[in-house]
């Protein structure tokens, strides 16, 4: 009986255990990127829209769009110079790479034709790239602005506008940036068949579009060690650990890289991919399809809390620009056949950065999970819903479309994010009745609420105008005691 027992606690014990080891210790097996058919295309925020956006869009019967409002990420990007500059490091990691595999007694996990990929590779990025649109962001958004044409008649119309009617019925958007001026630059190319359309001049950190620029009390908390520690932990923990062991394994290595080596491979490996959409970059090679999947949760767990569910700060830095939304939309409802001029604003177009995307659908309750990510819940989130890949890929945009419909509730809403239509919780189909969106956003958009206020506050939970008047209060009583 007690023979039976120790065998049954034994197998229980390498029931829990294997795994473990597994992924501290034992590389994956051997693979051939170059001869995959099906790579992997899922590189969290980095990943290329062309994989992403719905290529077969619904058409919503008895509704006539009316008024469309829409954010969008910036098209695909170089690096900032600091990656730049670090990324040169690769062409030594890759001399290292490539004399691990003249050696006799390396086991072979690398194939021949990646091997001859790898020594092919060039670096050719310039520190005056600097976070740059690239040839494929300008096209991100170019033909976004064409598809939207197509599929909205308000926009198709809009094409024959004068400029004077483009002014009036069209706000244009984008943060103080090259790379949002010129993603901004090619969707107007796009919507308005290359007219010359005059943009108001950027705001340096936008209260609107980048409310999270000049708030010194979020950024505070994204940085604290608390935030982070979902984050430290999956680092730190065996997942990340045996991933780690199995790259570095596969390039030869007798020893474990460190995470900023990986880093490395990972970053130059995901961009390559975006810029160049029918090519095998060679660092991808470096990669099993697994060890993608964790590289990839790891990103979401870091946006989760960055800028999403993973902290309550998150919903407000983008309650202004849901009221700015939900006040537009205020006005539409009240009209029946509106016409250009009722409307006023037939778009409203704003072209920001992976931040503010995430956190407006944080705001607007898209891709809420019911069970928060966390460093331990990897092999249970393979469905979730907070996928970065999906929500925000280069040139990501949340569009909130104004309907008049013949059937049912007159005034509808439809959200569309990267051009799939939403299946938002309390609607039918995507399809949201006006008095439905109404009720739940009224009192979030509350003037003396919706606000960035608690920015400024700190600890204090005085605002600057408040502040400044007490101290100025103080320094005169001083003075005059002083006296």
């Amino acid at each position: 009986m007690l023979q039976h027992s120790l065998l049954l606690l034994l197998q229980l014990s390498l029931l829990v255990l294997l795994p473990v080891v597994l992924t501290q210790s034992t590389p994956e097996e051997y693979t051939c990127y170059a001869e995959d058919e099906y790579p992997y295309l899922f590189f969290s925020s980095k990943t290329a829209y062309q994989y992403i956006y719905d290529k077969k869009p619904q058409v919503i019967p008895h509704c006539k769009p009316v008024q469309i409002w829409m954010l969008a990420r910036h098209g695909t990007r170089y690096p900032r110079k600091k990656e730049i500059q670090k990324m040169k490091d690769l062409l030594t990691l890759r001399a290292q790479v490539l004399k691990n595999f003249e050696r006799r007694d390396v086991e072979k996990r690398f194939c021949e034709k990646d091997l001859t990929n790898l020594n092919k590779w060039n670096y050719n990025l310039t520190d005056d790239l600097d976070n740059q649109l690239t040839f494929q962001g300008h096209d991100d958004l170019l033909f976004l602005a064409k598809r939207m044409r197509s599929k909205f008649p308000i926009l198709n119309d809009a094409a024959g506008f004068s400029p004077e009617q483009i002014q009036n019925h069209f706000q244009l958007r984008y943060t103080n940036t090259p790379r949002t001026k010129d993603s901004a630059e090619a969707f107007v190319e796009g919507l308005f068949g290359g007219r010359q359309v005059n943009m108001p001049p950027p705001i340096e950190n936008d209260p609107l579009i980048k409310s999270y620029g000049n708030c010194s009390t979020w950024e505070h908390e994204v940085d604290s060690e608390t935030n982070k520690r979902e984050v430290t932990l999956f680092e730190e923990g065996p997942l990340m650990k045996g991933v780690i062991s199995s790259i570095s394994q596969r390039l030869g290595f007798n020893y474990n890289l460190s995470l900023d080596k990986i880093d490395l491979m990972y970053e130059m490996c995901r961009y390559e991919k975006a810029w160049h959409l029918q090519t095998l970059p060679a660092w991808c090679a470096a990669f099993s399809k697994r060890e993608l999947k964790v590289l990839e949760y790891y990103n979401d767990l870091n946006y989760y809390y960055k800028a999403g569910y993973g902290n309550t700060l998150n919903q407000k830095l983008a309650c202004p620009l849901v009221k700015d939304m939900f006040d537009k939309f205020s006005k539409t409802a009240t009209l029946r056949d509106p016409t250009l001029t009722d409307i006023g604003a037939l778009g409203s177009f704003y072209f920001s950065h992976t931040t503010m995307i995430l956190l407006l659908l944080t705001r607007l309750d898209i891709a809420h999970d019911k069970v928060p990510l966390d460093h331990d819940n990897f092999a249970t989130q393979n469905k979730r819903l907070w996928r970065t890949s999906l929500i925000d890929p280069f040139a990501a945009n949340l569009a909130a479309v104004f309907y008049k419909c013949t059937q049912g509730e007159e005034n509808q809403i439809a959200f569309y994010l990267n051009e799939h239509i939403v299946d938002y919780p309390g609607c039918n189909v995507g399809l949201c009745p006006w008095p439905f969106i109404e009720s739940k956003f009224k009192s979030v958009v509350k003037s003396e609420t919706c606000n960035l206020d608690f920015c400024f506050n700190g600890s204090t939970g005085l605002s600057p105008t408040l502040g400044s008047l007490i101290l100025g209060l103080m320094i005169l009583l001083i003075s005059r005691l002083k006296g």
